[in-house]
Order: structure tokens, then sequence, then C-alpha cells
């Protein structure tokens, strides 16, 4: 399964992934996400999108909010101080990603 595809699956049925129908927090997809990339990097099953997202999606985050953090922030902290709830955050992550994977697919095409 590639990130998308999990990313897909989790925003559909959450409570598979968290026993809720929705998550508490985003930092409970951001810290799955971190934990899903760490053991395919580790099994080898890495593919250029997970490398793409590793390395790009932080910067991404931070340029659609206009924010240069004053220290090392995972993505998902940085999308979390400018939501105003954790169902914001859910939803502005989702579109974020969604817009992030159509870019990788239009700069791979």
């Amino acid at each position: 399964m590639n990130l998308n595809d999990f990313v897909s699956n989790v925003k559909g049925r959450p409570g598979a992934y968290f026993g809720a129908r929705k998550m508490s927090s985003l930092f409970d997809i951001g810290f799955f996400i971190e934990g899903y990339e760490y053991a395919k990097r580790t099994v080898g099953q890495e593919d250029g999108f997970d490398k793409f997202f590793s390395s790009e999606f932080p910067k991404f985050v931070r340029k659609k909010l206009n924010d240069e953090p004053l220290k090392f922030e995972f993505w998902f902290e940085t999308i979390d101080r400018y939501a105003n709830d954790s169902d914001e955050a859910a939803n502005m992550f989702f579109s974020f990603f969604e817009e992030f994977y159509a870019m990788y697919e239009s700069k791979t095409e």
C-alpha cells in the first residue's frame, strides 16, 4: 500500500486505525504516518512519493500557511498551530495532502 492509499483509507475509516469515528487530534495521524514511513524505509519499501513526502511536505505546509517556525517541528504541529480545533486541523491536513499528491503526480507524468 502506498502512502496516498493509506491516507485515503484513514480519511474514509479513521475508526479502523484509531478506534473512534474521528481522530482525537492531528497528532494521531501525524505520528502514525511517521511510523508508517519509518517502517517502509526500514524494510526497503519506500517509493518515490514516500521520499518526496518526507522531504517536501513540511515545506509545502509552511508555504501554504505562510509560516516560518522558530524551531524544528513536525508538519502536523505546524498545521495544528493554525487550526482552531482538531476537526479543522484534520480537514486542513487532508486538503493539503490531496493538493500535494496532485502536484507530485503532475511532476512525475
